[in-house]
């Protein structure tokens, strides 16, 4: 989820996390159910295996989704200053919301 705000239209944001927690919010209900199935049918060493595959199997996905390109803005800055601008942003914010 972190990578959508440097894949996305700032005025596509919401519908792109909205659609984005749809396959996290169903793999959290049947996964399990799945995965259940699978230790109660061959064991526990299959259904972690395929549970492991299936977390593996992402990795290429998301490698060729571009998320290696940064934003000219955050290149010209340290990593220690991004730091501490989002310290500082998260403490802003959560105190409004307090």
């Amino acid at each position: 989820m972190s990578l959508v705000p440097q894949l996305i239209d700032r005025a596509q944001l919401p519908n792109a996390i909205a659609l984005g927690s749809i396959p996290w919010q169903t793999g959290r209900m049947i996964g399990p159910s799945i995965t259940g199935i699978l230790i109660a049918a061959f064991g526990g060493t299959t259904g972690f295996g395929l549970a492991a595959v299936a977390s593996c199997a992402r990795w290429p996905s998301t490698a060729a989704s571009g998320s290696g390109r940064t934003s000219k803005r955050a290149m010209d800055r340290d990593m220690l200053s991004q730091l501490i601008e989002g310290l500082r942003f998260v403490g802003t914010t959560s105190s409004r919301q307090a």
